[in-house]
């Protein structure tokens, strides 16, 4: 008997026992363990363990190693999320000397949250050091020399940035942290992306705005406007200058975060050269590159940029838009559809993307009698059902010159590609006039 109790203390006392205190009857002496006794101490501590306050359990003492996979918030999140750094963990752009200081902030890698202080560093003089934060909250400094290829992530860490030195100072520090969280199967592979979209300044010219890209697995982010001409080889993939006349052509970035023109088009679905899927990925010059833009080049001299026929893929939260306008008087006499003067623009569409078409044009006749416009979206020199559009110029009265409008609107899926959009017009008899006219595509 005496066994027995000294086996029942050892086993409630010894071990780690995290719930709020109970509270058995008192053993005086020897003759009070009773079979009555014991079996008021086995319904106690059934009835606590089977009733545990969570607000009872012991700060630190169910860590997550201790839980199964089904259970463990850590698994959970590594698996539903991308690791990010929520805030600071970056050094200074430049300290004055070689020493610098990361900033303290948090971070989650793998699921864990880390917290780290002010951490600071000396750097090594003339090379790029490459700094990580692991799960455990170590930092990592991985050294090369200065343009050598990156090396990769530490195990078990992510990026934070690059710091470049020269004989005495931190000269620059790149920022690589990914500062938002995504859903890790969100494909962060193909659409990863926060603003980088393009615009076209001059008939030459296209300029970069800053954002955040991932390339493959490689977060891209850039601080400031890049400019491209398209007459400058150094501007092309190749380094060889590709303007031509009525030619179509890619804005597109590299892992180490080059914007460079191509006319290569993209063929690839990721940076593993898979071909199922959107396609993203451009193989130029024994390199990967990722189409971030597409536009024309017209049939103007060399070829040149103009207000439409570019625009961004729709990745992220950048869309994918182009609009055409003209005013110019214009008129019509055919009874079968001719395409609008000048109402026409070239249109990249990504597979799986709905895309949608609005053309618009005023017009007039110049009879009083009954009249009859028609307008239409053709692709790729093809009627699309259900975009035609009827006038009939009776319903505005008999005056000679009273205007109508002809609206026309297309939805549906093209193929992955460029295409050739045209708002087309007829009428059933005498002349029809048209000024204000808009074209309009925009991939949903």
């Amino acid at each position: 008997m005496r066994r027995l109790f000294l086996v029942l203390l050892i086993s409630l006392f010894a071990t780690n026992v995290y719930a709020g205190q109970i509270s058995p009857d008192y053993i005086i002496s020897a003759d009070d363990v009773t079979i009555n006794l014991l079996n008021t101490w086995r319904t106690t501590w059934t009835d606590a363990l089977n009733s545990v306050d969570g607000q009872n359990i012991q700060s630190g003492t169910v860590s997550s190693d201790m839980l199964t996979d089904n259970a463990n918030p850590v698994t959970r999140w590594d698996e539903s999320f991308t690791d990010y750094v929520f805030t600071g963990l970056l050094a200074p752009t430049t300290s004055g000397t070689l020493v610098s200081t990361t900033t303290l902030g948090t971070a989650y890698v793998e699921g864990i949250r880390v917290a780290k202080d002010a951490t600071s560093h000396t750097y090594t003089a003339n090379t790029h050091t490459y700094v990580d934060v692991s799960k455990t909250g170590l930092y990592t400094y991985s050294e090369v020399a200065l343009g050598a290829a990156e090396p990769s992530v530490a195990a078990n860490s992510i990026r934070l940035f690059r710091v470049s030195t020269d004989a005495t100072e931190v000269g620059l520090v790149t920022d690589s942290r990914q500062l938002a969280m995504n859903f890790a199967g969100s494909g962060s592979e193909n659409f990863g992306r926060s603003d980088m979209y393009i615009s076209v300044t001059t008939n030459d010219n296209i300029s970069v705005w800053p954002g955040i890209i991932y390339h493959g697995s490689s977060r891209i982010a850039k601080t400031s406007i890049v400019s491209l001409d398209i007459s400058t080889a150094g501007d092309w993939t190749t380094g060889v200058g590709g303007q031509a006349a009525s030619t179509d052509a890619f804005v597109a970035i590299d892992s180490d975060g080059n914007i460079k023109i191509t006319t290569t088009a993209p063929t690839f679905a990721d940076s593993s050269a898979n071909t199922a899927g959107r396609k993203r990925y451009i193989d130029s010059n024994s390199e990967y590159w990722r189409a971030i833009a597409w536009f024309r080049m017209d049939g103007v001299g060399s070829g040149n940029l103009n207000e439409h026929s570019w625009s961004n893929f729709s990745d992220g939260d950048v869309t994918n838009s182009t609009v055409k306008t003209r005013s110019a008087v214009t008129s019509t006499t055919g009874t079968s559809y001719d395409k609008v003067p000048d109402m026409d623009i070239r249109f990249y569409s990504s597979e799986g993307k709905q895309t949608r078409i609005e053309g618009q044009v005023r017009v007039s006749w110049d009879n009083a009698t009954g009249n009859v416009g028609d307008s239409a979206i053709y692709v790729d020199s093809v009627l699309m059902e259900n975009s035609e559009f009827s006038y009939v110029k009776d319903n505005l009265g008999t005056s000679v010159g009273k205007n109508a409008t002809l609206n026309s609107i297309w939805q549906g899926q093209l193929s992955e590609g460029f295409h050739t959009i045209e708002l087309h017009w007829k009428t059933d008899a005498n002349v029809m006039f048209g000024a204000d006219r808009v074209l309009i595509a925009t991939e949903l």
